[in-house]
C-alpha cells in the first residue's frame, strides 16, 4: 500500500469550485519530503487531513510540508451501557415530516450559524462558498443523504434540526451529524431537547451514539455532558493549499 493515499472529495470540489482532495491514509513513518513529492504530483488545489491529537510526529511533518491547522474536532459518545438513562420528558414538540419549503428554511439557518468550522477558518476559501457548503449539506441531508432528522417546532414552526445516520460507524454505533438552532430561539433549551430526543431515538437501533464539534464550541459540549456523553477523540484538521 502507498504511504500516502489521496482521494477526491466530490462534494467539496463542487461547492468550492476547486479540486478538493483529502488524505484517506498515511503511514506514520512518512517524512516531509515524501509528503511534498506526492502533493506536488497531485491534481488537487486543496487537500485536507485529520490527524489524531496524540500523533505529534505526523502533525510536525505535515505542517513542515505546508499543511496549516484550520480546525480541531472533538468527538463525544453516549454508551447506553455506561451512561445514565435518557429522559423522555421534553419542553418542545417535534415534527416528523417537513415540507420542501421548511427544508429550505432549515438550510438557511445552517448557512447563517456555522462560522467557526474548518471552511470558514481557511483564508484560501471564500466565505460565501463556506456558507453555501452548509446550506447545500442540509438540503442534501433532508433529501436522502441522511437517514433522518430530529426537528423541534415552536408554534408549529421548525426552529432547529439535527440530522442523523444509523449505524454508520459500526453495526452498533450511530451518529448525529449536523445540528443547528435558529438564533431567534437560542437560550430556550431547544438544543438540549433535540439532542436528548435524537439520542433516545437512535438508541432503538444502536448501543452507542456519537456527536462531534469544534473544540471551542463549549456550550454544546456542556449540553452533551449533561445528557451523559463523554469525550472519546480529538483530531486536528489541516489543509494544504497548492500555490500557483
Amino acid at each position: 500500500m502507498d504511504k500516502l493515499v489521496l482521494k477526491k472529495d466530490e462534494f467539496n470540489s463542487n461547492i468550492f469550485e476547486l479540486n478538493f482532495g483529502y488524505v484517506d491514509y498515511y503511514d506514520p513513518s512518512l517524512q516531509t519530503n515524501e509528503i511534498l513529492d506526492i502533493l506536488n504530483k497531485s491534481a488537487y488545489d486543496i487537500t485536507g487531513i485529520k490527524i489524531n491529537s496524540t500523533d505529534l510526529n505526523a502533525m510536525y511533518n505535515f505542517q513542515k510540508a505546508g499543511f496549516y491547522v484550520v480546525d480541531c474536532l472533538v468527538t463525544y459518545e453516549y454508551d447506553k451501557n455506561n451512561a445514565k438513562p435518557i429522559s423522555d420528558e421534553y419542553s418542545v414538540s417535534f415534527k416528523e415530516n417537513v415540507t420542501q419549503h421548511e427544508i429550505v428554511e432549515l438550510a438557511s439557518i445552517a448557512r447563517s450559524v456555522f462560522k467557526i468550522d474548518r471552511f470558514h477558518s481557511d483564508p484560501n476559501l471564500k466565505t460565501e462558498l463556506a456558507d453555501k457548503y452548509y446550506y447545500q449539506w442540509v438540503i442534501n441531508s433532508f433529501n436522502g443523504f441522511s437517514d433522518g432528522a430530529i426537528v423541534p417546532v415552536i408554534d408549529g414552526k421548525p426552529v432547529a434540526f439535527t440530522t442523523y445516520k444509523i449505524n454508520n460507524v459500526s453495526e452498533s454505533t450511530s451518529t448525529m451529524v449536523l445540528s443547528a438552532v435558529n438564533p431567534n430561539y437560542m437560550g430556550k433549551g431547544i438544543y438540549h431537547n433535540m439532542i436528548q430526543k435524537g439520542t433516545q431515538y437512535l438508541l432503538q437501533f444502536s448501543s452507542k451514539i456519537r456527536v462531534g464539534t469544534q473544540v471551542d464550541n463549549i456550550a454544546v459540549q456542556r449540553t452533551w455532558q449533561k445528557i451523559g456523553y463523554k469525550m472519546i477523540d480529538v483530531k486536528y484538521i489541516l489543509h494544504y493549499y497548492k500555490k500557483e
